[in-house]
């Protein structure tokens, strides 16, 4: 997991107050926090010590370092310029400096940003901050001793603002003002529809106690930011006086009133509990500057430092990292066409494989043909053989159940029934001699009995042929049939043999 890590630095009087941030993804985490008293006046070693301490103490061997400057020692101003002025806009700025700066013999370090202008759209505003370079000097040198190479110098209200702008999902509304005290001063910084609006640092006028520079900046800010009378002003505190729990002279309709004393109210997180409270506090200022540092670009840019103190990395440093994204690409790209190329090599293969078989298969094909037709045809023959077995044992039966004095002269078989044509002197009884037999079923008359000249009764009788499936249930109907000594139904003994006087 990529952890983004960040130190800020600050001077708040004769305190050198270092916090060590971390950020993963939208969470932040305070790992560090450290205090040098009499900074200017410590050994070189102590202080690199300190820092030593702190950097492995939370294995933070590469980050940003951004030294954050207070109001009392900037010189912030906004001046408001047509849009013509943006062609070239690093110009007029550097014209406009001279109505800015104390004294033309006083070398300064200064950077600017643009806000937008009245609705009117025709102009805008740029604010412009400087520092002089004794000033600035001064504090690199207190970095340079630790050790640090400080890679932003921010103002205090930038950090404030960039702060407040990367926590804008834990702060609520577009309008705030943010107040904090550091080396004995209120430093108060306020935000207008996302942006920075102007910043101040005041001290206690004569009788003035903390809470009453809170309420008067407070107050003055609303009317400064040009609100409308029924939208509130959130105030954001940073104070650890007890005093400053409550302001009971701020009206509540037009103030909410919010405290930065606990981790929770700061947004963040802490890695160990004794940060909890006061250490929080005294270091906010730090705390924000470390903000501006876990962005490679923070909301605002602003940045104090010279260009020629600007270290960038060595290309020659970038050339692992490029080469590693091309590796992860060819891989991303190798990752997603694999499923194609497989997906096509298995079907060459496939058509391949098919073609190599194809001149066996249709071998196969043909013979299978060919013992389909040869079943075909043993079936049809095995089932003329069954036939004509049947059909010379329904003939046999035939001439042994008919009695002597039945002569046929005629006999039709076709599909499993026979149609008997011929002479009997008792035509009558034949269709019950028929059922008795094992071989027949369903004998009828198909046509009235004649006589011929000699008395003989002229018969045609049609009966069906039993199948082996007829022939079993109805030998489960009835067991006593076809038992020895056992034909209640036929009331003529057949006689065995075959009929030599029977007519077929």
């Amino acid at each position: 997991m990529i952890v983004t890590k960040s130190l800020g630095v600050s001077l708040d009087g004769t305190y050198l107050r270092l916090s060590l941030l971390a950020r993963r993804f939208n969470k932040y985490e305070v790992r560090g926090l450290s205090s040098i008293q009499d900074c200017f006046n410590k050994p070189e070693a102590d202080l690199r010590a300190n820092l030593s301490s702190l950097l492995s103490t939370n294995d933070a061997g590469n980050l940003r370092c951004v030294l954050a400057i207070p109001r009392h020692e900037l010189i912030i101003r906004r001046i408001e310029l047509p849009k013509e002025a943006e062609a070239n806009l690093p110009k007029v700025v550097e014209y406009q400096l001279l109505n800015l700066v104390p004294s033309e013999q006083a070398p300064i370090y200064y950077d600017f940003q643009t806000s937008k202008g009245p609705a009117n759209g025709k102009t805008f505003y740029v604010d412009i901050f400087l520092v002089l370079k004794s000033v600035l000097d001064s504090s690199l040198k207190i970095c340079e001793r630790m050790g640090l190479s400080v890679s932003r110098v921010v103002p205090s209200s930038i950090a404030v603002t960039n702060y407040m702008l990367m926590m804008s999902h834990h702060f609520s509304g577009r309008n705030g003002m943010v107040g904090y005290w550091s080396g004995g001063r209120f430093e108060s910084n306020g935000l207008l529809n996302e942006a920075f609006l102007l910043s101040r640092s005041n001290v206690p006028l004569g009788d003035e106690s903390e809470v009453d520079v809170m309420v008067r900046e407070a107050e003055l800010f609303r009317g400064q930011m040009g609100l409308q009378e029924n939208s509130l002003l959130n105030v954001y505190l940073c104070s650890d006086s007890k005093n400053t729990e409550t302001l009971p002279s701020l009206d509540e309709q037009f103030f909410k009133v919010k405290r930065l004393s606990l981790a929770g109210d700061f947004g963040v997180q802490i890695a160990k509990a004794e940060f909890e409270g006061r250490p929080l506090q005294e270091h906010f200022l730090s705390i924000v500057a470390a903000f501006s540092g876990l962005r490679r670009r923070p909301p605002s840019s602003v940045n104090l430092l010279p260009l020629s103190l600007r270290k960038g990395k060595p290309k020659w440093l970038l050339v692992p990292t490029y080469v590693l994204l091309g590796i992860n690409l060819i891989l991303l790209f190798a990752l997603v066409l694999r499923k194609p190329i497989q997906q096509y090599q298995y079907h060459e293969k496939l058509v391949q494989e098919t073609s190599r078989l194809e001149p066996e298969v249709k071998k196969i094909r043909s013979v299978e043909k060919q013992i389909t037709d040869l079943q075909r045809r043993t079936d049809l023959l095995i089932g003329f053989q069954r036939s004509n077995t049947k059909l010379l044992v329904a003939l046999n039966e035939l001439s042994t159940i008919l009695p002597k004095t039945t002569y046929l002269m005629d006999l039709t078989y076709r599909n499993q029934t026979f149609e008997i044509y011929g002479l009997s002197d008792s035509a009558t009884a034949l269709p019950q001699i028929i059922d008795n037999s094992p071989q027949f079923r369903g004998a009828e008359f198909i046509a009235p009995i004649t006589r011929d000249g000699t008395g003989k009764e002229i018969f045609r009788i049609r009966m069906q042929l039993k199948t082996e499936q007829s022939q079993a249930s109805s030998s489960a109907s009835n067991p006593d049939i076809n038992q020895p000594g056992k034909n209640p139904i036929n009331p003529v003994a057949p006689r065995k043999g075959s009929r030599q006087d029977s007519h077929k």
